[in-house]
């Protein structure tokens, strides 16, 4: 927020200069602007990266209160819904009751497309809110056996913030 802040600051002081840049360069994508203003006016991270997530928004803001004027949007901003398969998927059969009874009982981490069209295919069959689309880092497992695929679990980096629960 505050390197935003920083970024909305230089570009305030120097509006002139950011207007004229992006009226001369009406024909490029929002983003390609955005690392086009990174690199005219020296907004870079300690790694040396150009810090265009925090430019795009002061852009924005700048465009907001009608300083500035963006080249329209180039492409639809909607999520895209999580991939499945394309044929019903079946239920695990014979599944003893005991689980030390589960044949071949694995845990597989999903790494592929494939894996995870089997994933999202689960938690919309089971999970009461259906496959979402997670944000930032993430794990998904698929809980698989002799019997069929029995389950599926994903974490999120929000998962790294919680802390325990009453017990």
């Amino acid at each position: 927020m505050q390197a935003q802040h920083g970024i909305l600051t230089s570009l305030r002081r120097t509006l002139p200069a950011l207007s004229a840049t992006v009226t001369a360069h009406q024909d490029k994508s929002r983003s390609a602007l955005g690392a086009l203003v990174c690199e005219r006016f020296g907004f870079f991270d300690s790694r040396g990266r150009k810090r265009r997530p925090d430019c795009m928004k002061a852009l924005r803001v700048q465009e907001a209160e009608g300083r500035i004027r963006l080249p329209e949007a180039q492409c639809d901003l909607r999520i895209a819904k999580p991939r499945r398969l394309e044929a019903p998927m079946p239920k695990a059969t014979d599944v003893p009751a005991d689980v030390r009874r589960i044949q071949d009982l694995e845990i597989v981490p999903v790494r592929n497309a494939e894996d995870r069209a089997v994933w999202n295919t689960l938690m919309d069959r089971e999970h009461p809110q259906g496959a979402k689309t997670f944000a930032g880092a993430q794990m998904r497992y698929l809980i698989k056996s002799a019997h069929g695929y029995l389950g599926a679990a994903g974490f999120s980096a929000a998962a790294l913030y919680l802390k325990p629960r009453d017990g």
